[in-house]
C-alpha cells in the first residue's frame, strides 16, 4: 500500500471510528476526549541528553485537559490473531506515557493501544501500563542508538526490524533499498537527477541549510523554476569536458534521466550531465 494512503486510511479510522469510540467506552460527563497533546522533554540517560519531541495520539482527560489515559491508534489489514499490541506500538505508547509524565509532573501509568480493520472498521483495544524495564531497554536504547548517527550524520545500516519500515523512511532513497539508483548517500544533500521532493519538502530543506548555501539541483530546478529563481540552483556538469551549463541551457525531456552534455555529443562521445553530488553542495558539508 502506498504510505501516503495509509496514512490518509489511518486519519479517517481516528477520526470517524476511534475517536467516537474512545468517548463512548472510556469517558464519563467529566472526561473528555483530546485529539492529541504535546509532548517535548529532556532524557537525561548517564552523561547523554536525549530528546523526546512530538504529538501524542488521542488523549482522555479530566476537565481541566490533564491528561489521564493515553491512546495509541493504529489501522491494520486483519485483527485476526492479534492477540497483543506489537512492540513498536507498544514503544511508541510508552514514548507518550513517559513524556506527559514529565510535562504534567504526574504519573501518567495506563495506555491504551487501539487497532482498527481498514476492511471490516471492527475494533481491538489493548490495555497497557507503563514498564521501566521496557522503557529502558527497549525505547531509550533504541533512542540512543539513533542519536548516534544523527550526531555522527549518517543513516543508520540498512537493515530494517519490519519489511514495511522502508516505505515510510524519508531516507528510503538514498541507502539503496528503493527503486533508484543511490546508495550509502548520507542524510543531508539533494540527491542528483532526483525528482521524488515535494515542495513543500524543498522549502523546509532549503531554509534549513540557507546558511550553508543550499540551493535546488538543475534537476529540481527544471521541476520547481519559481524555487529556483527563489534560493539559486546549481548548474549542470560534464565530467567529460569539465563543461557547465544553465538549468535552462539544455534540453530535458525527461528528467529521470540525466541529458546529454551537447559539447561531448558533438564529438562522438556520450557524457550525461548532472548537478553536484549531495556532499558537495552544502558549504562545511552541511
Amino acid at each position: 500500500m502506498n504510505p501516503g494512503h495509509a496514512i490518509q486510511l489511518r486519519t479517517q479510522f481516528e477520526e470517524r471510528i476511534a475517536v467516537p469510540y474512545l468517548q463512548a467506552v472510556a469517558t464519563t460527563d467529566e472526561t473528555y476526549v483530546r485529539n492529541s497533546m504535546w509532548i517535548d522533554v529532556n532524557i537525561d540517560v548517564g552523561d547523554e541528553t536525549l530528546r523526546l519531541k512530538g504529538t501524542t495520539d488521542p488523549v482522555i482527560t479530566d476537565a481541566d485537559g490533564d491528561p489521564l489515559l493515553v491512546t495509541e491508534i493504529k489501522s491494520t489489514s486483519s485483527l485476526d490473531h492479534l492477540s497483543s499490541p506489537k512492540p513498536h506500538h507498544k514503544a511508541q505508547l510508552h514514548a507518550y506515557l513517559y513524556g506527559l509524565t514529565r510535562e504534567y509532573d504526574y504519573t501518567i501509568h495506563d495506555g491504551l493501544v487501539l487497532y482498527g480493520s481498514r476492511k471490516t472498521m471492527d475494533v481491538k483495544a489493548f490495555h497497557v501500563p507503563f514498564d521501566e524495564s521496557f522503557w529502558m531497554d527497549t525505547v531509550v536504547g533504541w533512542m540512543q542508538t539513533q542519536t548516534e548517527y544523527r550526531d555522527a550524520e549518517c543513516l543508520p545500516p540498512a537493515d530494517p526490524s519490519f519489511g514495511w519500515e522502508c516505505d515510510f523512511c524519508s531516507y528510503r532513497n538514498r541507502c539503496g533499498q528503493a527503486d533508484t539508483p543511490y546508495l550509502d548517500y548520507g542524510p543531508v544533500g539533494l540527491l542528483p537527477v532526483f525528482t521524488g521532493y515535494r515542495e513543500a519538502q524543498l522549502v523546509e530543506y532549503l531554509d534549513a541549510y540557507e546558511a550553508a548555501g543550499a540551493k535546488l539541483t538543475p534537476t529540481l530546478a527544471n521541476e520547481f523554476p519559481k524555487l529556483a529563481s527563489e534560493y539559486g540552483n546549481y548548474d549542470w556538469h560534464c565530467i567529460g569536458c569539465n563543461s557547465s551549463f544553465a538549468w535552462d541551457a539544455v534540453d530535458v525531456n525527461d528528467s529521470d534521466d540525466p541529458p546529454v552534455c551537447p559539447i561531448c555529443i558533438e564529438k562522438g562521445d556520450f557524457v550525461t550531465l548532472s548537478g553536484p553530488e549531495p556532499d558537495d553542495q552544502l558549504q562545511g558539508g552541511g
